[in-house]
């Protein structure tokens, strides 16, 4: 931060990732609710104890014949968290990878039961609370987006909520990142492409 003796005038700026401003914008609610965010290490185990129980239950379906082998558990886990930051539901998993889905929705079920938060449950919090009109210290202000690639449908989600309630906004897109540029300016972002 610096201080114009003369004016009186500050200025600050605080880095920070979009997966770190949801969970402190999410924390209140976070707290409250008494959960737990939870690591990929943390994860992959809640995943492996998620398989163990379908496997007793015989409920792997096709993955039965894979699901002994080291680190299936920790694929199944990453990709079912890409596809909840997707916001890709239980339906449309279960159109494009029969078995996927049920190992989905016995994954989400084991979080809320163990009170853990992921990743796409952080962006849900801090989306709704955005939303709402809900107010926090790090809402309102204006943001500063430089050469971030949005990597998942909740987090684009969330920019866009964040967007809606900051005091002005600014963002910069890498070189070709098409897909980018294009959520910004879905979340209301004015971007513009600069030519090489």
């Amino acid at each position: 931060a610096v201080l114009d003796s003369e004016t009186g005038a500050s200025f600050g700026w605080n880095r920070v990732t979009s997966g770190r401003l949801a969970a402190e914008i999410a924390g209140d609610v976070v707290v409250e609710k008494k959960l737990v965010p939870i690591t990929r290490f943390a994860t992959d185990g809640l995943m492996a104890r998620v398989i163990q129980d379908l496997r007793a239950s015989g409920g792997l379906g096709r993955y039965a014949a894979v699901a002994q082998y080291p680190g299936f558990a920790r694929a199944v886990g990453a990709t079912i968290e890409e596809l909840r930051l997707g916001l890709i539901s239980a339906e449309r998993i279960d159109e494009e990878a029969p078995g996927l889905a049920e190992m989905a929705v016995k994954y989400g079920t084991a979080l809320a039961s163990a009170r853990l938060a992921d990743g796409a449950l952080l962006y849900e919090i801090a989306t709704r609370r955005l939303k709402a009109g809900e107010s926090h210290p790090w809402i309102g202000l204006p943001i500063l987006v430089l050469d971030v690639a949005i990597e998942s449908g909740a987090e684009a989600e969330f920019l866009a909520a964040l967007m809606e309630r900051a005091a002005r906004t600014f963002a910069t897109v890498p070189s070709g990142d098409e897909r980018t540029a294009e959520r910004l300016k879905t979340a209301g972002f004015a971007v513009e492409v600069a030519s090489q």
